[in-house]
C-alpha cells in the first residue's frame, strides 16, 4: 500500500500484509520459480537416461538422483536468499516478487544480476 510505481491501477486494493509477509511469499514464489524448472530439466535427463541409455533404477538412484536432490534445493535457496537480504521482495501486482520500489530505497531487481556476475 505504499503507492510505488509498480502498482497497476485496480490492484492496490488487493495488496494486504506487511513487509514480513511480502518477504515470505516473495521468497517462496521466487524459490519455486528457480527450482521447478531445474527439477523439470532433471526429469528430462532422468527419462533420457532410462530410455536412451537403458540405465537401471539402481544406477539412476546412485549416480544421478542423489546429486539432483543434493544440488537443486540448495541452489534455489541460495539464489532466493539474496533478494531477501537486499530487500528486493516487494509488492508486484497482487503478490510479492523481486522488483524495485521507491519505499525501500530504490533498489533495482537488476542488482541480482549484477551480484551474480
Amino acid at each position: 500500500k505504499d503507492g510505488d510505481d509498480w502498482t497497476i491501477i485496480g490492484f492496490e486494493k488487493y495488496r494486504e500484509g506487511t513487509i514480513t509477509t511480502c518477504n515470505i511469499s516473495g521468497f517462496l514464489i521466487f524459490l519455486g520459480s528457480i527450482t521447478i524448472p531445474l527439477y523439470s530439466a532433471s526429469l528430462t535427463i532422468y527419462y533420457n537416461l532410462i530410455i536412451c541409455h537403458q540405465w537401471s533404477e539402481e544406477r539412476i538412484r546412485k549416480r544421478f538422483e542423489i546429486y539432483v536432490h543434493m544440488l537443486i534445493p540448495p541452489i534455489g535457496i541460495i539464489i532466493a536468499i539474496y533478494p531477501l537480504m537486499t530487500e528486493l521482495y516487494n509488492g508486484w501486482y497482487f503478490y510479492c516478487f523481486v522488483c524495485e520500489t521507491k519505499a525501500r530505497g530504490n533498489k533495482s531487481a537488476s542488482d541480482i544480476l549484477k551480484a551474480l556476475y
